[in-house]
């Protein structure tokens, strides 16, 4: 089965260098929520800018 398609948007450079530091600092501080909210960044899966206005 595949895997289910996650909405993501165009990660901007400024996403990809805070989600890294987010990475860092769940690592070092062993907090995987963190580090995982910091790879969501850096792809764009972290749902920002999600609010539809109908």
């Amino acid at each position: 089965m595949a895997p289910v398609h996650h909405q993501r948007r165009k990660a901007s450079f400024g996403d990809k260098v805070s989600g890294a530091l987010m990475k860092l600092r769940g690592s070092l501080t062993r907090r995987p929520g963190l580090k995982a909210a910091g790879t969501r960044r850096m792809h764009g899966t972290d749902g920002r800018r999600h609010r539809h206005a109908y």
